[in-house]
């Protein structure tokens, strides 16, 4: 900040305390404390009172009009002008918690939640504005009504933030041409070579299955490297330890769909994360017409960084969507998006922090670690971990190691909001909308680094659910295929060679796995005496080499979940990795699913149920009281339990 810009910022808080103090709602020791942390977080006084709950909203507006000489409304009558706010622009509304209200004499009515910051603005307002005046209001009330005012061109944005040409929101007119042409096409061949085309798949199987094995070998090791020079991550609970002054504002991104059985589970989540809470904004994304989640959310008291944003009605209902609505009415500089079930690590954002100041300049985005708090719960929840623990503790850290196109996972990841902004935002139409991003991420220049912390989340452990879970993301990597390969000379110039290979091997062999699962089954028929017809007229060493392939690429396999549950609180999952190969069985389904959705319905996002848990998230769901402020030193009494540093207690 300019220096006077920044000296006008530290008189208006010096003020704004004065006021406080005079009227006896803030003693001496406390306004001291409370410049401190406006100085180490840059933020200003009116926000660390109001975001710590320090000073209730009636007091400090109260002491907001006697400081500015300035009214209060909740901009009712008259109704806000629409066209002045065109003139000022909308998103720049909400970015600046202010909103040019109505026209009066020679001069404009604004309203502001920023008064400080409106001083400073009012001498860059167009000569169109004339003179201005300031009334008082809150930066919620300033978001319903651009909310109201804007609620269709909102809905279009969130719906078309990406350009068609790289969305697949016209997956339609293409998706079902090109499957029926391709099925048709391959029909058309099998009925005329039956033999050479039976061969032709058994051969193109073997050869994605030994990429898929070399890329999971290479990868993998790759992980370990680095695993093996770096020191596992220290755990942090002073903001200081983690990042230079000022740290970034955070806005966390939260959907709910239907999530009545975990939504006050998630809010203690949420609660628990340290972080300074002037700093830190959390928004519930809920539909408008899920009133089931908003009855649950609506028995809960949310603290003043928690709040609600209904997502309105469009043409359709997905979680990138929610996302793209979200977007401009953040305040943070970092984005972050999690899952209704989720139970991150409560030092988490604290190294998002961290993180973000040592990485180079092209990290735009952080990807944690996803594991399960139900993974004994039955069969398919051990290999559920096992799957989880290979691909976010050796997969995406071998990626990203190796410089090569990383898939993000749909949540726990942060993004730099002016890298997010740039890129258009999140593909409304996609339902792997995180793994899409990742990819295109990559292909602009940026890069994603993992990030040395946990997220637990519920394992999706019945079957069916499973594989309609599957099946979304099968569909979404499938059309997220289609769409970056419409120019696949682009495509290939973006990404480098290696990119480009490492992004064919890692989308079509998750495809190709499942869809060519029976046909490298039949390979083992021979260990029971019966002879495999793509080895009728093979010599003895190209049967060997056949038989001895899937075998070699099977041990790859094996070694690669057991490396991925390395760590000591996984590794009782080890004797379960033979039935990891069963558990697959699962994803021949969900691929034909896929498929068959794809043509059929691209856009419909497959809703996965939680609550189904059997075991509880230790040291959140019993009765767990948080009470934090990193950065705060010694307090006064009556300040004692607001100002305090982490304290946790169970009640």
């Amino acid at each position: 900040m300019p220096d006077g810009l920044a000296g006008r910022a530290a008189q208006a808080n010096r003020d704004l305390l004065d006021v406080l103090c005079d009227s006896g709602h803030l003693s001496g020791s406390a306004r001291q404390s409370v410049q401190r942390l406006c100085q180490q977080q840059n933020v200003s006084a009116r926000g660390i009172l109001l975001a710590n709950g320090w000073i209730s909203t009636e007091v400090l507006t109260a002491a907001e009009q006697q400081r500015w000489g300035a009214g209060l409304s909740r901009l009712e009558d008259p109704a806000p002008c629409r066209e002045l706010i065109d003139a000022f622009g909308a998103e720049n509304c909400l970015r600046q918690g202010v909103l040019p209200w109505f026209r009066i004499g020679g001069g404009t009515v604004f309203a502001t939640s920023n008064p400080d910051g409106f001083e400073a603005l009012k001498r860059r307002l167009p000569d169109e504005f004339g003179r201005p005046v300031m009334v008082l209001t809150s930066r919620e009330i300033i978001r319903q009504k651009i909310a109201a005012l804007y609620r269709d061109d909102l809905v279009n944005r969130a719906e078309t933030l990406r350009p068609e040409a790289t969305s697949c929101r016209n997956m339609l007119a293409l998706g079902r041409p090109a499957i029926a042409a391709t099925f048709l096409a391959l029909a058309a061949f099998t009925i005329t070579f039956p033999s050479f085309t039976i061969n032709a798949m058994f051969v193109a199987t073997l050869v994605l299955l030994t990429a898929v094995s070399l890329q999971k070998l290479r990868v993998g090791s790759a992980a370990l490297i680095v695993a093996k020079k770096n020191r596992p991550g220290k755990k942090l609970d002073r903001l200081d330890q983690a990042a230079p002054e000022p740290p970034p504002g955070i806005s966390l991104f939260v959907p709910l769909l239907r999530e009545a059985e975990v939504a006050g589970k998630l809010i203690a989540a949420m609660e628990a994360l340290q972080y300074p809470r002037a700093l830190l904004e959390i928004m519930i994304l809920v539909e408008e017409d899920d009133a089931v989640t908003q009855d649950a959310l609506s028995e809960l008291v949310l603290a003043p960084h928690l709040r609600v944003l209904l997502v309105p009605r469009g043409t359709l209902k997905t979680k990138p969507r929610a996302l793209n609505y979200a977007l401009p009415f953040a305040m943070g500089d970092v984005i972050g998006v999690y899952d209704a079930e989720d139970r991150p690590e409560p030092d988490q954002l604290l190294k998002v922090a961290a993180g973000f100041a040592e990485a180079p300049a092209n990290v735009a985005c952080l990807q944690g670690r996803l594991e399960f708090y139900n993974a004994r719960q039955n069969v398919i929840s051990r290999c559920f971990a096992l799957d989880y623990g290979a691909w976010f503790h050796l997969m995406l850290p071998g990626l990203a190691a190796l410089d090569l196109p990383t898939p993000l996972g749909g949540t726990t990841l942060f993004i730099k909001r002016k890298v997010i902004e740039e890129l258009g935002g999140w593909d409304a139409h996609n339902v792997t909308e995180d793994a899409e991003l990742g990819f295109r991420m990559y292909a602009s220049g940026y890069r994603v680094q993992l990030l040395d912390s946990t997220t637990f989340e519920e394992a999706n452990c019945r079957s069916w659910p499973w594989i309609k879970q599957r099946s979304r993301w099968m569909k979404g990597y499938l059309k997220t295929w289609l769409v970056l390969m419409r120019q696949p000379r682009q495509l290939y110039r973006d990404m480098g060679p290696r990119g480009f290979l490492h992004f064919q091997v890692l989308v079509l062999g998750a495809l190709g796995a499942a869809l060519s699962g029976p046909l490298l089954w039949s390979l083992f028929l021979p260990t029971l005496g019966i002879l495999h017809p793509l080895l009728r007229n093979a010599s003895p060493l190209v049967s060997t080499g056949v038989l001895a392939l899937p075998v070699t690429c099977s041990v790859i396999s094996f070694w690669y979940f057991a490396a991925g549950a390395r760590a000591k609180h996984m590794r009782w999952l080890w004797p379960w990795i033979p039935a990891v190969g069963l558990y697959y069985l699962m994803a021949i389904p969900a691929v034909m699913r896929a498929i068959y959705e794809t043509a059929r319905k691209p856009h419909h996002w497959e809703k996965t149920v939680h609550g189904h848990a059997s075991e509880p998230v230790k040291g959140i769901e019993r009765n767990t009281r948080v009470e934090f402020n990193p950065l705060a030193p010694r307090k006064p009494r009556r300040f004692r339990s607001a100002l305090g540093r982490a304290r946790i207690s169970s009640g």
